[in-house]
């Protein structure tokens, strides 16, 4: 290829001697070194967003921790926006143990003078410790 047909193909004048091709050619691969740059550095927060909404949703309890990697995958491949709309939708796992109350023919009771019972500490404690 000519040098004349370069110059035009990188915009500049027919009249380029080498010396500015070569400073353009220089130009344009530092222009794509930075692109390379911050498209890492965009990839790399948009991952950090999505490992902060799953660590938000685990800890609010809306997903098991040893799920976490299937919910970033997730935000990998839908981006935030769809999976923030996502947890957001779902609820808090909820125990079984908060939607019944505990009955006492569950629980170790201590019988008690006169007849009657109470709940041991460790009852109480397995109580509080589910909900």
């Amino acid at each position: 290829m000519e040098l004349k047909q370069i110059a035009l193909t990188l915009g500049l004048p027919e009249t380029a001697d080498e010396a500015t091709v070569n400073a353009k050619l220089a130009e344009l691969k530092s222009s794509k070194d930075e692109v390379e740059k911050m498209r890492k550095e965009n990839d790399d927060l948009k991952l950090a967003q999505i490992t902060a909404a799953v660590d938000a949703a685990v800890a609010a309890k809306k997903i098991n921790a040893d799920q976490k990697d299937h919910f970033i995958g997730l935000g990998k491949k839908v981006g935030i926006e769809d999976l923030n709309t996502t947890l957001a939708a779902m609820t808090r796992r909820s125990n079984l143990a908060t939607h019944f109350p505990p009955t006492p023919h569950l629980l170790r009771l201590r019988p008690r003078a006169r007849g009657r019972s109470v709940w041991t500490r460790s009852a109480l404690t397995a109580i509080n410790n589910n909900t």
